[in-house]
């Protein structure tokens, strides 16, 4: 019994097959459960290593949403990752700034305790989830209202 992969698990398949290797792309995933569907695809690669990634994601990237009483878009991402190869493998998180529209990030902790996401929060995390993760690299660019991390391990 076959079960049914996303287009970012296709994509990753494709991108790290021994046959069909692609040395560049990028795949949007579809939340946090997608990405480390992805990361178990990858594996292991020098210091990529699977179980760290999905304990860092889940100690540093898992901020689900709250956006009001009974919402049925609670619980999705605050964050999208993106899951691919520059040559060796790349992740980029992005986190939209809704401050610039007059709104704040909110998520719920592993507490059920509703919490605003900061740059400053974010971008802490960040740095945590490079160091657990052990990533070669690790840049911050920021784009309209997006703030986006970079994550490359060689």
């Amino acid at each position: 019994m076959s079960t049914k992969k996303s287009s970012a698990q296709l994509i990753t398949e494709i991108g790290y097959g021994e046959k069909s290797r692609n040395t560049h792309f990028l795949a949007k995933t579809s939340g946090i459960e997608d990405a480390k569907e992805c990361i178990k695809i990858i594996d292991e690669y020098n210091d990529f290593n699977q179980k760290d990634m999905i304990k860092a994601l889940d100690d540093y990237v898992n901020f689900p949403k709250f956006w009001s009483k009974d919402n049925p878009n609670n619980g999705s991402s605050l964050l999208e990752i993106h899951i691919g190869r520059e040559s060796s493998p790349v992740m980029y998180i992005k986190l939209f700034k809704v401050h610039y529209l007059g709104s704040k990030d909110i998520y719920t902790d592993k507490n059920g305790k509703k919490k605003e996401l900061t740059i400053e929060d974010f971008k802490k995390n960040m740095k945590l989830f490079r160091y657990e993760t052990k990533a070669d690299e690790c840049d911050f660019t920021e784009d309209g209202n997006y703030i986006t991390c970079r994550f490359w391990w060689d």
